[in-house]
């Protein structure tokens, strides 16, 4: 439903993942295996609004989300990948902002990413 497929196997390891506070999380893999540590090390840190604006995930635990087959058909699982699969169309510099030291300043599509370094 959602387009991501590339994704879909890069994060098939994770079991779980839990905040411990506003800045700290855990995550569970489902097997122990030397690479875990390495991919789990390159995840984008993203505003839960850039990709659940609407709260229709909250409700779905990841376990759930990958193992219920009847999800297909409930209707916030369709929402939300509507939802997410419109926003990749979009390019919106400002839904981006993630944890690192840059901003984008300007996209074009296919062309060029220009970056801005952030101040706080």
């Amino acid at each position: 439903m959602v387009s991501n497929s590339d994704g879909a196997n890069y994060y098939d390891f994770i079991e779980k993942v839990a905040a411990k506070d506003n800045y700290t999380f855990t995550i569970t893999c489902n097997s122990p295996a030397v690479l875990n540590e390495l991919r789990s090390g390159d995840f984008f840190v993203l505003p839960k609004k850039n990709y659940d604006s609407l709260n229709l995930l909250q409700n779905f635990s990841l376990h759930r989300l990958k193992t219920d087959s009847n999800l297909l058909e409930n209707d916030s699982i369709i929402r939300f990948a509507e939802s997410f699969n419109s926003s990749l169309t979009q390019i919106n510099s400002a839904s981006f902002q993630g944890s690192g030291p840059y901003r984008f300043k300007k996209w074009q599509k296919g062309e060029r990413i220009i970056l801005g370094v952030l101040v706080l």
